[in-house]
């Protein structure tokens, strides 16, 4: 994976992360405690894929 690849998915990880966090305070509010805990369990998924990204280099991914 190049550095720009990896840059972009980054970016589209965090972008996800964001959006996310907005609905799951949006669920909050409305008091939708198991949608709530569905998005946080999204954006921890999302926080994993993030560090994947950055431990990847020329396709290989370190140990």
């Amino acid at each position: 994976m190049t550095d720009e690849v990896r840059h972009e998915a980054a970016d589209r990880l965090v972008y996800v992360q964001a959006m996310l966090l907005d609905l799951k305070a949006i669920c909050d509010s409305e008091r939708c405690t198991f949608l709530a805990h569905l998005l946080e369990m999204a954006y921890i998924e999302a926080s994993d894929g993030l560090r994947h990204v950055g431990t990847q280099s020329s396709g290989r991914i370190k140990n």
